[in-house]
């Protein structure tokens, strides 16, 4: 099918929409708060989720994958948080949450939030 001017103006138009709401999104501040049931997490002010709250997370998020350097045994972080910022794994939650293999730098695991334990398949 081929678009008259109108179409194809109406489609630019929403096209360049969709590339604004989508820098936005990057620039929101995210508020995150929960969605009610399941306790998801949602940012207030623009509306994207996030999966699942967690209480203890630095963005209050729950993250199942995180990282350290393999040439040394210093902390685990997290990929990136909801800001692309990485925040390092209390010693403790690591302890607690992250087991490792020995050979690898990166650790998944979607049964245990790295901060709080809860699995991304809630029941």
């Amino acid at each position: 099918m081929v678009m008259d001017r109108e179409e194809k103006a109406f489609k630019l138009q929403l096209e360049h929409a969709r590339e604004q709401l989508k820098e936005m999104e990057r620039l929101c501040p995210h508020l995150i708060i929960a969605t009610g049931t399941g306790q998801g997490a949602r940012c207030e002010i623009c509306g994207k989720h996030f999966g699942w709250l967690c209480p203890e997370s630095p963005d209050r998020v729950c993250h199942y994958d995180a990282w350290r350097s393999i040439d040394d045994d210093g902390p685990w972080w997290v990929w990136r948080d909801i800001h692309e910022h990485k925040h390092p794994v209390p010693e403790e939650k690591v302890k607690k949450y992250i087991r490792p293999n020995e050979d690898m730098p990166y650790y998944s695991d979607e049964d245990c939030c790295i901060f709080c334990g809860h699995p991304e398949e809630r029941k």
